[in-house]
């Protein structure tokens, strides 16, 4: 799934493509990816617009064009934006194209889980999903005490609550995996049990773990998640189960918390000793293969 150095890199590629261009064309075959508008009027609307600005709230995009006429974009799991010549057969399972002279614009999304809604562009930053998200590890000067604030008295488990973006913007299994392991915090230790030493460490290694994962993208004019291509794979800690810590050379384990697999290494990272998380999770936590993705 995108996390927010992807989606910093697909903004930066759609400043690059369509930023101050007009779009002369606009297709939309009918998905389940377009919101509150048919594809009819989809096309309609942004045809002739031109765009004025894309950014970015965490892992959301907000493409704000002429006319008061704005789109937000989501990705979803397998959703990206790529550049194709126009009159190029559009790749397959594209959702949206977007044709501005010899350039073509095309979203695309295998599982259709991401997310594409015609809106006012005055009204982007207004929306529900846009308001409660927090602060911006990219952007804003996230440390240790600004942490504590976000994660206030919850007991859940840290990568559980990293995960929120309500607690901190862009942040998902990727980066909260990488981001645990290099400030040496197990993944089911209760957030009101870190000290501020610890959050402090949490905060530079989640910097971090996005400074990796975005200078991997630098060169790259399309994005290639990991989830594509293993071989690619920058981190140290996510995607390494079986392998050996790089630190210590034992095996990494995973563990299923929220849902999502959780790549740790078990002497790097202390378990909880009492925590109702790690009682729940323990027996979940298994040794995959070597390279396998948590």
């Amino acid at each position: 799934m995108p996390e927010l150095p992807e989606v910093e890199h697909a903004a930066t590629c759609l400043r690059a493509w369509l930023v101050g261009r007009t779009l002369d064309r606009v297709r939309a075959p009918a998905s389940r990816v377009l919101r509150g508008a048919s594809p009819i009027t989809l096309a309609r609307k942004l045809r002739g617009r031109r765009l004025r600005a894309v950014d970015r709230r965490s892992k959301y995009l907000l493409l704000r064009f002429d006319g008061d006429v704005g789109l937000l974009a989501h990705l979803g799991m397998t959703g990206k934006w790529v550049l194709r010549a126009r009159g190029e057969t559009p790749p397959p399972h594209t959702r949206l194209t977007l044709e501005t002279g010899a350039r073509a614009v095309h979203y695309v999304d295998p599982r259709m889980f991401g997310r594409l809604a015609l809106h006012a562009a005055g009204e982007l930053d207004a929306l529900p999903e846009i308001r409660v998200i927090g602060p911006d590890p990219h952007r804003e000067k996230v440390g240790g005490a600004l942490l504590a604030a976000r994660l206030g008295k919850t007991r859940r488990a840290i990568k559980v609550a990293l995960l929120d973006p309500r607690v901190i913007a862009g942040i998902g299994n990727i980066l909260a995996t990488e981001a645990l392991w290099r400030a040496r915090i197990h993944p089911a230790r209760p957030a009101t049990s870190l000290g501020s030493a610890e959050l402090a460490a949490l905060a530079r290694a989640v910097r971090a773990s996005i400074r990796l994962q975005m200078g991997t993208l630098e060169a790259a004019s399309d994005a290639t998640y990991l989830s594509e291509d293993a071989s690619h794979n920058p981190f140290l800690a996510y995607g390494r189960v079986g392998e050996p810590c790089s630190r210590c050379a034992t095996p990494f384990l995973t563990m299923v918390l929220g849902g999502r697999g959780s790549a740790f290494c078990p002497t790097c990272q202390v378990a909880p000793r009492t925590s109702r998380t790690a009682r729940a999770t323990r027996g979940r936590a298994s040794v995959r293969g070597p390279g396998s993705l948590p």
